[in-house]
């Protein structure tokens, strides 16, 4: 099942550099997420689910974008050749921008309309500079939180967890820092070592998950 939407979302809900802004990516999926809890696999399409998310973050967030929109940028994101290319009043966003519409309502309903959401890369960056960590180390850092966002770990971890397992990561695949995060004093951030942990674990499964869609494609 999660498999099935990484072949499928991989480049439109989750690639948020092309789709929309990191608050805007971090709610929908959150979103997402929390509406796949409620709602069985045959009463929708993953990609009307993803496209229905992505139109509620963007109103949450004041990041502008219609449905049409939303649907022509996943259409044009799927063509290989320009001259494929759709613009979003083409008639053929007709009933698919409907379907959005529609399910956008059963997509606050699952959230149970709390419109309340977090955004971790704020403290993944403001962790990274008291740690007095290399740009290159919270770089990477940075691209693992949006990675994790792909798994359930926002639903189950602080943002606070979710930075330190990032960041201890990324120090342990670039081999440096290490001991400045573990000289770091955590106790005030009032994070487990298991939720870090967890949190680790969980990005090392989805890239493994990942790493097998992509070769099945």
């Amino acid at each position: 099942m999660y498999i099935t939407y990484l072949k499928a979302e991989r480049r439109f809900l989750l690639t948020p550099s092309s789709a929309s802004p990191v608050r805007t990516f971090d709610t929908a999926v959150i979103y997402y997420h929390k509406f796949r809890l409620v709602h069985r696999d045959t009463e929708y399409a993953s990609t009307d689910a993803a496209a229905a998310a992505l139109f509620a973050a963007c109103k949450i967030e004041d990041t502008l974008k219609k449905s049409r929109e939303i649907l022509c940028a996943a259409h044009n994101l799927k063509t290989s050749s320009p001259s494929e290319h759709l613009a979003p009043d083409d008639s053929v966003f007709d009933g698919p921008s409907k379907t959005i519409i529609g399910l956008e309502r059963l997509m606050l309903e699952a959230s149970g309309f709390d419109y309340r959401n977090r955004y971790p890369q704020k403290y993944l960056i403001k962790l990274g500079r008291r740690c007095q960590l290399d740009k290159d180390v919270v770089k990477l850092a940075y691209k693992m939180m949006l990675d994790l966002y792909r798994t359930f770990a926002p639903l189950k971890l602080t943002s606070s967890a979710m930075s330190f397992a990032c960041l201890e990561l990324s120090c342990r695949l670039l081999s440096k820092q290490e001991d400045h995060l573990a000289a770091f004093d955590k106790s005030k951030w009032r994070v487990p070592r298991a939720h870090v942990m967890e949190g680790m674990l969980d990005r090392s499964e989805e890239r493994r998950v990942g790493k097998e869609c992509m070769e099945s494609v």
